[in-house]
């Protein structure tokens, strides 16, 4: 991964900061698997066929933090506001090796993958009447490739486990994720004299 960061140039409210970067990443995956774990002949045994899989993937990103306003201008409403927009875009390519049964051909498939990212945060009052409160948001695009296991069409044959539904723990839950959203944050100031 390489990363540039620095300041583009002043605003009134501050210096426009920008951040730019590249990675290579390069995957493989090869599962090789006796002659009868690849016919489905064994008793007992997790059987599948063998195979490859590799993927290389090129991703830019690119990013710039904008002020419009500052604590330096003490502007009711908004004491400090700033913008973050970002953007990342990869390409990749991927191979699968050829399986025999039942017959699929080796195959190469590319994409391409641009996602946007703009946040705001944003201060309306100087800290020092209500505390530090800081409001956040955004809106965020994004995606996921195939794992380099779901590539491949090599079946694999298994035996379901058996679960008893009274010893399972009740912590295992589902996980939700949104895009966007946002956040508050208040940070109270003490009054003058007193202590905890």
């Amino acid at each position: 991964m390489l990363t540039f960061n620095g300041d583009l140039f002043n605003l009134p409210a501050g210096p426009v900061s920008f951040a730019i970067g590249g990675e290579y990443d390069a995957p493989r995956f090869t599962r090789d698997r006796d002659a009868l774990n690849n016919t489905f002949e064994t008793i007992g045994s997790v059987d599948g066929q063998s195979f490859r899989v590799n993927r290389d993937v090129w991703g830019v990103y690119e990013e710039v933090r904008v002020p419009f306003t500052s604590p330096t201008w003490n502007f009711p409403g908004f004491y400090s506001l700033e913008v973050d927009f970002a953007e990342r875009e990869e390409w990749g390519s991927s191979n699968t090796s050829t399986v025999l049964v039942p017959f699929q051909p080796a195959a190469h498939t590319r994409y391409n993958a641009q996602k946007p990212k703009v946040s705001v945060r944003w201060q309306p009052l100087d800290p020092k009447y209500i505390g530090a409160l800081t409001l956040r948001g955004s809106y965020t695009e994004a995606f996921h490739a195939p794992t380099l296991g779901e590539l491949t069409p090599a079946g694999t044959q298994d035996f379901p486990s058996v679960v008893d539904p009274f010893t399972v723990h009740k912590s295992h839950r589902i996980q939700d994720s949104r895009p966007g959203g946002g956040t508050h944050c208040w940070k109270p100031v003490p009054a003058s004299g007193s202590g905890v």
